[in-house]
């Protein structure tokens, strides 16, 4: 079974129940149809992959703005974890979905016609308890609110940022704040550069470039996912 069919059978099952069936038997996290709730592709996975090998000797810690049900960071974290690899991985989420008059903003300007109560399915409480499970509470720390409330809070440098937060007000706002932060020949990933679901990150993405571009070393594009290298 393909995993879009298997996502589209299980968006049908009430979010407890499923919360409950993964916590109970969490080996299901690692089958390849699961892929511990990470929503974002292989590929893309593997790009932040090579990130982490990239930058595993410099200073700093890792940062994901937008963890959702902390999927793609738990794939992460067991990277870090098998390789030995001495970082704090920090998830910042509301874990209850989007700023709501962000979202109502992006909405009426024609950027996305994701509903305003995208992600309210997901639960602090849930995600805590699936980083217990997976044993990665030693490798992630989860931070809870909107950005604006978490990211002032934390007192660290970076070598590497991933950017998942999808509108354009909140996405300026994380890399601004977390720019400063982030060492020399540190990296940093904007996700969904140029997808139709969210069409604010690409102008963001681009006016962000263009203010730093004295600034940085190199920057691409692969598939939709958009990264650039902070100068020495």
């Amino acid at each position: 079974m393909k995993r879009k069919h298997l996502l589209n059978i299980a968006s049908k099952i009430p979010f407890p129940i499923i919360n409950t069936i993964f916590l109970t038997f969490p080996f299901l996290y690692k089958t390849n149809l699961i892929r511990y709730e990470s929503g974002i592709s292989k590929e893309h996975t593997q790009l932040l992959i090579d990130g982490i090998n990239e930058t595993k000797n410099l200073h700093g810690d890792i940062i994901e703005c937008g963890s959702n049900r902390c999927g793609t960071a738990a794939i992460l974290c067991l990277f870090l974890k098998s390789n030995q690899i001495k970082k704090i991985f920090y998830a910042l989420d509301s874990f209850g979905g989007f700023i709501p008059d962000e979202i109502q903003k992006e909405r009426k300007l024609g950027f996305t016609d994701f509903p305003e109560n995208s992600y309210h399915y997901n639960t602090f409480d849930y995600v805590k308890k699936k980083i217990e499970k997976l044993k990665l509470s030693d490798y992630i720390e989860l931070k809870k609110g909107f950005f604006q409330e978490t990211l002032p809070s934390i007192n660290s440098d970076f070598c590497m940022a991933f950017i998942d937060c999808d509108l354009g007000k909140s996405i300026n706002y994380v890399a601004e704040k977390i720019w400063p932060h982030l060492i020399k020949n540190g990296l940093m990933f904007f996700h969904d550069y140029g997808w139709k679901g969210y069409q604010n990150v690409k102008p963001t993405v681009d006016a962000f470039v263009t203010k730093h571009q004295n600034e940085i070393k190199w920057h691409k594009l692969e598939s939709t996912m958009y990264w650039i290298k902070k100068s020495d």
